[in-house]
This record gives C-alpha cells, sequence and structure tokens, in this order.
C-alpha cells in the first residue's frame, strides 16, 4: 500500500466512523425526545385518572343534598365510564388517541363544572365539609392536568423541530418518526369572553 493509499483509507475510516456518530447520535436523540412525549401523555393521563377517581365520591356526596338533579350525575356517571374505558385501553403514539383524550378532558371539565354550578342551588352543600374537599382535589387535578398539557406540547415542539432539523430529517424519514400532534384548546377558548352586565 502506497503512502496515498494509505492516507486515503485512514481518512476512509475516520469519515465512517464520523458519519456514524452523527447517525446514532441523531437517532438517539430522537428515541429521547419521542420517549419525552410519551411520558408527558403518561402524566396527562394519570392526573384524568386522579379527577375520575374523585368523581364517584363527589357524586355520592351531591346525591345527599341534590336529589332533584339526576341527570347530570347520570351524564357525569357514563362520562366518566367512557373515560376510564379509553385511558386503559390507549395507544398514546397515535394521533388519534390523542385528539380524543383531548375530547374526554374537554367533556369532563364541562361535566365537573355544571356539577359544580349544582352545587350552587344547595346552600348545605356548598357548606360540606366532604364536597368542599372534593372541589379542592378536582380542582387540583385539574390544574395538574392543565401544566401537563402544557410539557406535552413542550416536548412536541421541541421534538417536531428537532425533526426538521438537518440530518434529524433525513433519519426521522428513514426510521419513521413523524410529526406529533399538539393538545389543542377548545375552540371555545379562541372566542372572546362576554360580561352581561
Amino acid at each position: 500500500m502506497t503512502k496515498v493509499q494509505r492516507k486515503r483509507f485512514f481518512f476512509g475510516i475516520v469519515l465512517f466512523f464520523m458519519i456514524s456518530g452523527i447517525i446514532v447520535t441523531t437517532y438517539n436523540e430522537m428515541v429521547t425526545r419521542d420517549e419525552m412525549i410519551k411520558n408527558a401523555y403518561a402524566q396527562i393521563e394519570t392526573n384524568m385518572q386522579r379527577e375520575l377517581d374523585l368523581l364517584p365520591n363527589l357524586i355520592k356526596v351531591v346525591q345527599k343534598y341534590a336529589q332533584y338533579e339526576e341527570r347530570v350525575l347520570k351524564d357525569i356517571t357514563a362520562l366518566r365510564a367512557d373515560a376510564s374505558k379509553h385511558l386503559k385501553a390507549q395507544t398514546p403514539t397515535e394521533q388519534k388517541e390523542i385528539k380524543e383524550l383531548s375530547k374526554i378532558d374537554k367533556a369532563l371539565k364541562s361535566s365537573t363544572t355544571q356539577l359544580f354550578m349544582v352545587a350552587e342551588n344547595y346552600p348545605q352543600l356548598k357548606a360540606s365539609e366532604n364536597f368542599l374537599e372534593l372541589q379542592s382535589q378536582i380542582e387540583g387535578a385539574q390544574n395538574r392536568i392543565n401544566i401537563a398539557r402544557m410539557r406535552y406540547n413542550d416536548a412536541v415542539r421541541d421534538f417536531n423541530a428537532y425533526i426538521r432539523t438537518f440530518p434529524a430529517n433525513i433519519m426521522a424519514k428513514m426510521a419513521g418518526y413523524g410529526k406529533q400532534e399538539y393538545f389543542h384548546a377548545d375552540e371555545k377558548a379562541h372566542q372572546a369572553f362576554k360580561v352581561e352586565m
């Protein structure tokens, strides 16, 4: 082997290891960011499950005072059953699951708000220690869901930005990674809030 051939061979080996290093590093970074999205999604689910676990106790407390509000209680019970079924059978990597979880979250918030509004009609219920404690815990769970949704969207933003950069964009296509879906706000959140006077 001549001196020139040895230099080319050595340069080829160095180039091979550099390219291999870039490929491995890029792929590992995509996997790490994808796992961050899955973790953030799981945090949303965990907090939603906490809220679902509190609802039966809240319903029992409300039933003692609000005997005439059966429709609201039945709606919440049915929603809780649907949400529990979804949380047990989810596949977090599928975009349709993220949209479904978002719809369930919105419906759950709406129903819980409706239940709290029912309590406004029953002063004894509003003053009940059990009701106040459950209300506080559910509101805490809803706040944690909001924080988890923000963290999820941050993880999605980081991942989506990363797979659009070079050389990650090439590796993402080869490895089958695509753009992830954000957790979107309810369309009503974009409408102007009107105060009736």
